[in-house]
């Protein structure tokens, strides 16, 4: 008679201890059994915020929220514990129902910020949250290096390059007097050209005469080609093939080039000298409803956003691709900060429902010792209820980069940046700016004189740098004569600390 035989996951029965022991060794036969994760080779694979032998448990990071696991948020008590750091993407707060951090609203294009702590470095928000090394280019005017920033690249319109196209009239002289005298529009800085001109046939040169504003050879204009002439054709009109001043249209197709790619390429006609149009480019609209298409004479096709007020977001009645309840007003859209002016900032169908608090400021320096006896409110409170004749702030009072360490004087408060060679009134500190140390204005101790790039310098004290307040020995090379030198070792300098 045949033995019977079971089979248990391919094993067969007298073996089942074995299989047993395969069995347990495995964590999954399939995806169900791995919470949405995969099971391979018996072992699961969790997907992202989950962990364990069969993704259960939520991975580090992660927390359990309703039915699975959810990202954690980083927690907070202080609108100061969630600041990141960088203004331009906004002032961070701190939720005070859920205790969470909120983002901040991007700040502005140009808006100072810096990430080297090298202030000559000259830094500007973007506008969309990042902060950048100034350029030319961006709109953003930078004191040290640029006259103007309009941020484009057409020349004459007052801003060349960032350099004033001028600044005196002799600037606007373009070397030809047949077309009188430029000015330059000293608000503007673009040059204007001369209301009137010299009439024909005025001597501007050797052999030459002013004709329609142009200094050219006498002759030119009478209908007959004479030597040093292209053409003559005893008009002045310029595109006809034979322009004012006897030469001709064009050569060459760069010649009919107007710069701007929307017309098209235009090629210039050898055989009549006459520039040819190019064919008008076609800018397909991209089916966005929230957008024009339109053609830039520099980029070409582009995609505009329709949006009025210029901040950014596009009318809500344009459709599901806007969010701006009110498209005349740049401080409203959806997300905006919501501020204390009759409108809907933020677009949630609610008025002025964020006010600010506003802080006892003692010393009118901005800044506020503690929150006691703040109000919440649109409009500024009166001085006369601060109780110790001061003003109000909205700068809130959180650590060492917000609190007034001295209500009492002006000069003492967070955002100080002047550094001071004399004690603060009734104490022995220098900590004018309240953050708990004493910063010294000079630690340089003088080494050598240097004339690098063809200049006398070197500074620094004569010893080692003495403590807030002490004078000492301060040496500064001068040039005399030919030599770079070092000064007279009687001059103090008084070190000066924040």
């Amino acid at each position: 008679m045949k033995k019977a035989m079971f089979v248990v996951c391919g094993c067969c029965w007298w073996l089942l201890a074995g299989c047993a022991d395969e069995v347990a060794s495995k964590d999954c036969y399939n995806n169900e059994e791995c919470n949405d994760g995969l099971c391979v080779d018996g072992f699961c694979e969790c997907s992202a915020g989950y962990t364990g032998k069969n993704c259960l448990a939520c991975a580090e990071g992660y927390h359990e929220e309703g039915d699975g696991c959810a990202e954690d948020v980083p927690t907070c008590e202080q609108d100061a514990e969630c600041d990141n750091g960088n203004v331009c993407d906004g002032v961070e707060t701190c939720d005070p129902v859920n205790l969470v951090c909120l983002e901040g609203n991007i700040e502005k294009l140009g808006l100072a910020c810096d990430t080297d702590d090298d202030l000559a470095s000259h830094e500007f928000c973007d506008g969309a949250g990042i902060c950048l090394p100034g350029r030319c280019g961006d709109e953003v005017v930078d004191p040290d290096d640029e006259d103007c920033d309009d941020g484009n690249a057409q020349t004459g319109d007052g801003c060349d390059f960032c350099v004033y196209s001028c600044e005196t009239d002799l600037d606007c002289n373009d070397s030809n007097m047949c077309n009188g005298e430029e000015t330059c529009n000293p608000s503007t800085h673009a040059c204007v050209p001369a209301e009137v001109m010299p009439v024909d046939g005025t001597d501007c040169g050797t052999d030459h005469e002013c004709r329609e504003g142009i200094c050219v050879t006498i002759g030119c204009g009478n209908g007959v080609p004479n030597t040093g002439e292209d053409c003559d054709d005893g008009n002045t009109i310029e595109n006809d093939g034979c322009k004012t001043d006897c030469s001709f249209s064009c050569t060459a197709d760069a010649d009919c080039d107007d710069g701007d790619v929307c017309t098209g390429t235009e090629t210039c006609n050898v055989d009549d000298h006459i520039c040819v149009d190019g064919t008008l480019l076609d800018c397909v609209d991209d089916g966005d409803d929230c957008t024009e298409s339109v053609c830039d004479p520099l980029a070409g096709c582009l995609d505009q956003l329709i949006d009025d007020d210029g901040d950014g977001h596009a009318a809500e009645s344009l459709g599901a691709c806007g969010d701006d309840c009110d498209d005349l007003h740049p401080e409203v859209y959806a997300g905006a900060p919501e501020l204390c002016d009759g409108l809907d900032n933020d677009c949630d169908g609610n008025t002025d429902e964020d006010p600010p608090t506003w802080y006892i400021d003692c010393d009118v320096d901005g800044y506020a010792a503690d929150t006691s006896g703040a109000k919440t409110q649109c409009d500024r409170p009166s001085s006369a209820t601060t109780g110790c004749s001061g003003d109000w702030t909205t700068v809130r009072p959180v650590g060492i980069s917000s609190t007034d360490c001295r209500d009492d004087i002006p000069s003492v408060n967070p955002g100080q940046r002047q550094f001071f060679t004399a004690e603060i009134s009734g104490t022995t500190s220098f900590d004018y700016n309240c953050d708990g140390v004493e910063e010294k204005q000079d630690t340089t101790k003088f080494k050598a004189c240097s004339t690098g790039a063809k200049l006398c310098t070197g500074s620094g004290w004569a010893d080692e740098p003495p403590a807030c307040g002490v004078a000492a020995a301060w040496v500064a090379c001068t040039q005399v004569g030919l030599t770079c030198t070092p000064s007279n070792l009687a001059r103090k300098n008084i070190q000066a600390c924040r």
